[in-house]
């Protein structure tokens, strides 16, 4: 198990076993967090990709990234 921020520098080795590397990523952004202009085609893919239907300038909320909680 690891918990590290996202700027940590961080890897994992060859899986060489038949059994498949189980991974899950959790990652908290501001509820009113916008949806950049994608500097470039790899950007535009992650887009595309991780936030199908996102819009530029509107709020990232989507079904595979959800606002799950606002604070007032």
């Amino acid at each position: 198990m690891s918990f590290h921020q996202g700027w940590t520098f961080h890897r994992a080795g060859p899986n060489y076993s038949r059994v498949p590397r189980r991974v899950m990523t959790v990652i908290h952004m501001d509820a009113e967090m916008k949806v950049a202009e994608p500097a470039n085609e790899q950007q535009r893919g992650d887009l595309d990709f991780c936030m199908p239907g996102a819009r530029v300038g509107e709020v990232a909320d989507t079904p595979l990234n959800p606002v799950l909680c606002r604070v007032d």
